[in-house]
């Protein structure tokens, strides 16, 4: 996304009229959440002025400041406290509809560690296709479809898998 991304961070691009990360963190609040965490490094001080300390939305809003990039899980180990219940966790530059509270339930049914949300993704071929052993025909597939679940960048995690992260 460069040039764009060199003066404001990816997760406050403007997509109709409002910030990406603020569309998240209504959601959240949407959700129910009180308080959430959100994990800085590029540009940060632009995230920090603009949200404040969250009441303005609603919640209460924490800064996990990383002095390099953690990824995901590494920015998990800069939290100041263990929950006690399972946390859900989301990459700030996303997008989504996701309804957080089925997410929540699905892991706490499952009694899961961590729960990763998915999409389910699938590519069209748009012609027949063949399956041979050598020369010989084994089958004709007329336009199938491959079917992928790929990560949507949206995790419940349980306390114990929290644990385990290096401090």
């Amino acid at each position: 996304l460069r040039p764009i991304t060199e003066n404001i961070p990816k997760p406050m691009l403007d997509i109709g009229g409002v910030p990406l990360l603020e569309r998240q963190v209504q959601r959240l609040a949407k959700a129910g959440l009180k308080r959430v965490y959100l994990s800085v490094h590029y540009l940060s001080h632009i995230i920090e002025e603009y949200f404040g300390d969250g009441s303005s939305l609603g919640l209460e809003i924490r800064y996990l400041k990383e002095r390099e990039k953690l990824g995901t899980g590494g920015a998990l180990s800069l939290l100041p406290e263990r929950s006690d219940s399972p946390i859900i966790v989301m990459n700030g530059d996303i997008l989504t509809t996701s309804d957080f509270g089925s997410l929540y339930a699905f892991h706490q049914a499952h009694s899961a560690e961590i729960t990763v949300a998915a999409v389910d993704y699938r590519i069209n071929i748009p012609f027949g296709v063949i399956s041979n052993e050598g020369p010989y025909v084994t089958g004709l597939a007329e336009k199938p479809s491959q079917r992928f679940l790929c990560n949507a960048g949206i995790y419940a995690v349980s306390p114990p898998s929290l644990d385990l992260l290096p401090y």
